[in-house]
């Protein structure tokens, strides 16, 4: 190729050829578009205009509108779908750890019972519910003038509820209605009701000696003339392994503390 004598027009030329190089450039993204492949700054701003309700664009049809609010709509609607599951999924496992460890504390913690007789009158009246501690003897043992819920020694399909008089090694004797530990009459405040009297009138009768052997307790009822308890049973004493709980608190009166 013979260089122009004119430098002027070989420079033009030179430019010419930069200039087709853009035009090539401009043809390959025809060809990716046509191709389905779009520039993502077209996208970006298509999007932009959505949202913000502007007209369609230069190259827009009214069919790539239509076609773009359609697949957003379904994409919202998907969107919600793992929301729901999601919280249903949450929602349930609340529900299983609340069942577990409401099982948890009835078997292992508390126990909800109610008494059907008038033999702890006035200390607890016929028909209250009680609930009772199951872990107050994990670490220690019942003491005297403890309420205690326990298998009924002559027939363990029963529960009973009595208060502790005599600990392993005590002698317990009633006379008169008295009782006396190890020799001593003890005081019963809670055998009067808050108009100091007796539900059943005062208590009599003569029993014992009872000797405590180890690991029982001797127990009465607080209404001493309608109980039927370690005075009358053929299984005069309840063991540590037939007390269930302690009773600590009376539903029924405005979960009052068992004392």
């Amino acid at each position: 190729m013979e260089k122009p004598d004119n430098i002027d027009e070989f420079e033009t030329n030179d430019n010419d050829d930069f200039i087709e190089i853009i035009d090539l450039e401009e043809a390959a993204s025809d060809e990716t578009a046509a191709f389905g492949v779009t520039d993502s700054s077209d996208e970006e701003n298509r999007a932009r205009s959505e949202h913000s309700g502007e007209s369609a664009g230069p190259g827009e049809s009214e069919e790539e509108i239509k076609q773009a609010e359609m697949y957003g709509t379904v994409f919202e609607e998907k969107s919600k779908e793992p929301y729901i599951l999601k919280s249903i999924l949450e929602i349930l496992i609340v529900c299983v750890i609340a069942w577990i460890a409401a099982t948890l504390i009835k078997n292992y913690v508390i126990l909800v019972a109610e008494v059907p007789s008038r033999s702890m009158m006035p200390t607890i009246e016929k028909d209250s519910k009680l609930i009772g501690n199951k872990l107050a003897y994990l670490f220690t043992d019942p003491k005297r003038g403890d309420v205690i819920i326990f298998d009924y020694p002559d027939n363990e399909d029963e529960l009973f509820i009595k208060r502790v008089i005599g600990i392993p090694g005590d002698t317990v004797a009633i006379a008169d209605g008295d009782v006396y530990v190890n020799g001593a009459v003890i005081t019963e405040e809670y055998l009067l009701d808050d108009n100091g009297e007796y539900p059943s009138g005062e208590p009599t009768g003569n029993y014992g000696p009872y000797v405590v052997p180890e690991g029982c307790y001797f127990v009465l009822g607080d209404n001493r003339n309608n109980s039927k308890d370690s005075r009358f049973w053929t299984n005069t004493f309840v063991s540590i392994d037939e007390v269930r709980a302690k009773a600590v608190l009376n539903i029924t009166s405005w979960w009052e503390v068992i004392r």
